[in-house]
C-alpha cells in the first residue's frame, strides 16, 4: 500500500507536481536566506579568480560562504538567533 500512499499524497497535497525524493527539501526560511547568500558569496569569488584578482579579495568571499553555512550548522549562533530560536519554544511552566 505505500505506492497508493504515494500517490494519493501527490495528488492531494502536490496537485500532481513531481518532486526529486531523492534530493534535499529545506523548509526553514533562515537556511534558504543563508544558502542563497553561500551561492552568491561563491559565484563572488569564481568572478574575482576570473578576473585574476588579488587573493585577499577572493578568500574573503569564501569565508563569507563558508560563515553562511555555519550559521546552519551551528558553528556560528549570535545572541539574536539564539533568541529568535528559543522564544518559540515553551520550556515547561
Amino acid at each position: 500500500g505505500i505506492e497508493a500512499l504515494e500517490t494519493a499524497i501527490v495528488e492531494n497535497v502536490w496537485h500532481e507536481q513531481r518532486i526529486d525524493t531523492q534530493g534535499i527539501l529545506v523548509s526553514n526560511l533562515r537556511h534558504i536566506h543563508a544558502l542563497k547568500n553561500c551561492r552568491d558569496a561563491l559565484t563572488r569569488s569564481r568572478e574575482l579568480l576570473k578576473r585574476q584578482m588579488s587573493p585577499e579579495f577572493i578568500s574573503e568571499e569564501i569565508k563569507a560562504a563558508v560563515n553562511f553555512l555555519d550559521c546552519i550548522t551551528g558553528r556560528d549562533i549570535d545572541a539574536d538567533l539564539l533568541e529568535n530560536i528559543f522564544s518559540k519554544f515553551c520550556i515547561g511552566k
